[in-house]
């Protein structure tokens, strides 16, 4: 709080002078746009190619800078809370469970997540560190949400949607940007942005951040959960015109996370001698663990193109080093990745899209009791080849059809095809159908691994078992790939300049979907207070397989409304509904319900975004989250609904901002997602946030 009142004290001096914008702001540009503008944005992320969002089949969101700005949030997990269909929920100060049409947790895999078009899904665990996956907000152009499957054109994991992160041109962040934030739960943000021109039209920029994140609250602890942590990045990009067709591209990162955790139930080796029980009721596990712990990383890109004529050709390699330095494991990631695609237009009616790639991925770990991971030489390498065609049937009716091939050295050669029809009756209406498949693939966790689940305690009754027994959760090297073959169908109608609508509804169907097998069981007497004192069978033996079914349907709406020159509504609207089925010889029994209860059946979002005056702007967003009956295998309680309110005001006097904000202000705090039992739960706060941003 003492740097939320300086930074207060600073800038308040500086909003008594205010006067009227500059005309030529950049900030008042959006708000000036009028909806066949904004539906006229070019995205890149269902066809790899140039489109306009209205002539996208499938069904996709955009979120602007503008819409990150006006939000006030500070990173990328909040942002996304913008996007209908899309998942958010806190874990704690530092980790989030993020997904796209359910199967959501802390490594939920059914989500592909790009920075600029390299993937940040962790080849480990599967998901993505999101604490650690940032750019500057500022320099944002856009962040495309595709629901639904991508795999034909982005590959395997794209199963339920495809986040597409991208950032502005060098030549779009010219000059210096400064931005300073403070607060109570955000403590501090600090960003330094530099532009400049250099040779003859090359452009480039170079950028730090710095924040720090308070604690957040944990009922299981009373207080404070020890998750608090602070993050430095560092990057650079630049823009090259190599000549009139060919352009470059390099851009790099690095970051450094300092971060903290609390461990619930932490197991110490029982051969260790060195292994004294601490507590009786309680041997070989301690309840609490305090765990400070590193993660690091750099990554390098170079992405070249050339346009002309008939032929768009585009070659991306990028190389990434990942490090993560916790009590339950180390582990190191480096990947290579190259990417070649064509688009060829070989008539007025039809263009197709082919490409290639090839991934190498080259990890290692530091074991520890609780998890191990195996060497596999195999694991490494993952080649693919596509090809699309896009065929307009008349000026009205397109037909789109795709298929991607990828091999891995896990389950071998994956097919993953599409089939898209886009229908535009008149400029103010477009249908739009898919047919899909997609896979999720293997990672190291799932194939090569061996966790301990649990301890049982010594039997005082069985002298067989007069130490503790270890149930380790063990890689199936069989493990297969999970699979959905999804339908979807989508409206959008443009009435009039200030209205729209976006409607889309699917039905999936998923196959050989993870479960947690039982091997082996064995009869124990387990005292309290693990279990009453009785003779159950509890497994001894459990691996990974692929023994459950499902199906899922659902609705996302959004619809957009510029009620005056100066006052937008946003509405986002999403419904789940997921029916989870055991395989007859399965032996997961809390799956179905995991897979039920860990996404909210509905939640829905409304913004206002109003300039009050020139030099006053004023955003209100209130969005409310469904109850989650069930969310994790070890947690099966429940997480209540709960209804947020934030507020951001913003004044503005030529190229400086300052704006406060305030987040989660209906309640104290609110629990938005319990994980898996190593970690303690915790509960998001109210806060405030003020921030000063000044470009020159």
């Amino acid at each position: 709080m003492p740097r939320l009142l300086a930074t207060l004290s600073l800038a308040l001096p500086l909003l008594a002078q205010s006067h009227l914008l500059r005309a030529d702001d950049p900030l008042d540009d959006y708000l000036s746009l009028d909806l066949q503008d904004l539906l006229s944005l070019e995205v890149t992320s269902v066809a790899r190619k140039k489109q306009r969002l209205t002539d996208s089949a499938a069904a996709i969101f955009v979120i602007t800078n503008e819409d990150i700005r006006r939000s006030g949030v500070t990173s990328i997990p909040e942002v996304l809370r913008l996007a209908p269909g899309i998942q958010v929920a806190r874990i704690d100060s530092n980790k989030w469970a993020i997904s796209s049409r359910g199967f959501n947790g802390q490594f939920a895999n059914k989500l592909l997540v790009l920075i600029d078009g390299r993937s940040v899904y962790t080849p480990t665990y599967a998901g993505v560190y999101w604490e650690v996956q940032d750019v500057l907000l500022e320099d944002i152009d856009r962040i495309e949400v595709v629901r639904g499957p991508g795999a034909t054109i982005w590959g395997a994991n794209a199963v339920n949607g495809v986040i597409n992160i991208i950032t502005r041109s060098a030549e779009k962040s010219q000059g210096t940007l400064v931005s300073i934030g403070a607060g109570d739960e955000e403590k501090t943000v600090a960003v330094l942005r530099r532009g400049f021109a250099f040779g003859d039209g090359g452009f480039g920029r170079v950028y730090a951040k710095f924040n720090q994140r308070d604690s957040s609250y944990s009922p299981d602890l009373g207080g404070e959960a020890g998750d608090d942590w602070e993050k430095v990045q560092a990057g650079f990009r630049m823009d090259l015109a190599l000549s009139s067709r060919d352009s470059l591209i390099l851009q790099g990162d690095y970051y450094r996370a300092d971060e903290n955790q609390t461990l619930r139930q932490f197991i110490l080796d029982p051969l260790d001698p060195a292994n004294q029980p601490p507590d009786p009721q309680h041997p070989y596990v301690i309840p609490f663990v305090e765990d400070a712990f590193e993660s690091s990383g750099y990554n390098l890109m170079m992405r070249w193109n050339r346009e002309g004529g008939e032929v768009t050709t585009n070659l991306q390699v990028y190389a990434d080093h990942t490090e993560r330095d916790e009590k339950v494991a180390y582990l190191q990631v480096n990947t290579l990745d190259i990417d070649f695609s064509q688009n060829w237009t070989l008539s007025p009616r039809n263009e197709l899209l082919w490409g290639f790639g090839y991934r190498y991925i080259d990890d290692s770990f530091g074991n520890t009791f609780r998890t191990i991971f195996y060497e596999d030489p195999e694991y490494p390498s993952l080649y693919n080849l596509f090809v699309q065609d896009e065929y307009a049937i008349n000026d009205r009716l397109h037909f789109t059809a795709g298929i991607k091939w990828e091999h891995n050295e896990i389950t071998g050669m994956e097919t993953q095809p599409s089939l898209r029809l886009l229908w535009t009756p008149d400029e103010t209406q477009t249908w739009w159908g898919a047919v899909s498949r997609a896979v999720h693939t293997p990672v190291r966790l799932g194939t090569a691994s061996s966790i301990v689940a649990y301890l049982l305690p010594p039997d005082p009754v069985d002298p067989n078992y007069p130490l503790p027994q270890v149930l380790r959760l063990d890689g199936n090297p069989e493990l297969e790939s999970e699979a959905v073959d999804a339908f979807e169908i989508g409206y959008r109608l443009r009435p009039d300049e200030k209205l729209s609508l976006d409607l889309a509804l699917f039905h999936n169907r998923y196959d050989r979907l993870i479960t947690y097998e039982v091997l082996s069981r064995q009869s124990f007497q387990v005292p309290s207070p693990y279990f009453p004192g009785e003779w159950i069978y509890l497994p001894t033996e459990m691996t990974y397989g692929n023994k459950r079914s499902a199906t899922s349907q659902g609705l996302e709406l959004s619809l957009d409304w510029q009620v005056r020159e100066n006052w937008r509504l946003k509405f986002n609207y999403s419904w789940l509904d997921i029916d989870a089925k055991r395989d007859a010889d399965g032996t997961d029994m809390l799956g179905d319900s995991v897979l039920e209860g860990s996404a909210p059946d509905y939640q829905w979002s409304l913004r206002s975004q109003h300039n009050i005056r020139p030099d006053l702007s004023m955003d209100l967003w209130i969005y409310h989250v469904d109850e989650l009956p069930f969310a994790g295998y070890s947690r099966p309680r429940p997480i209540p609904a709960y209804t947020s309110f934030n507020l951001r005001l913003a004044w503005r006097r030529g190229d400086m901002e300052f704006s406060v904000a305030g987040f989660n202000l209906l309640h104290d705090r609110h629990a938005e997602f319990a994980s898996e039992n190593i970690l303690v739960l915790t509960e998001v706060e109210r806060s405030l946030l003020a921030t000063l941003r000044w470009g020159f």
